[in-house]
């Protein structure tokens, strides 16, 4: 025999259920409208027609930022050692 046991909801968790329902169901159309807003741009500005393109984007970014702040602090550091120069 099954053991199943069925919970019968009332009209006020009915509703809810509903109500939460609906609000999920706005929010995925709210966040799929986003999605596409957010691919629209990133093809204009960028030329990235699909994720993978997009995460080739994030690397040469990344990477970009990356040498850009070495050089940064190299600078820095160079700039310092100057600076001790010219005060001593």
């Amino acid at each position: 025999m099954n053991n199943i046991k069925i919970k019968v909801m009332t009209e006020e968790e009915l509703l809810e259920t509903k109500a939460f329902i609906n609000e999920s169901k706005q929010r995925e159309s709210e966040l799929k409208g986003e999605r596409s807003a957010i691919l629209r741009q990133l093809k204009e500005e960028d030329g990235c027609n699909s994720a993978e393109e997009v995460e080739q984007l994030i690397q040469r970014n990344d990477e970009i930022i990356t040498r850009l702040s070495d050089e940064l602090n190299q600078g820095m550091r160079e700039l310092e050692t100057e600076l001790k120069k010219i005060r001593e």
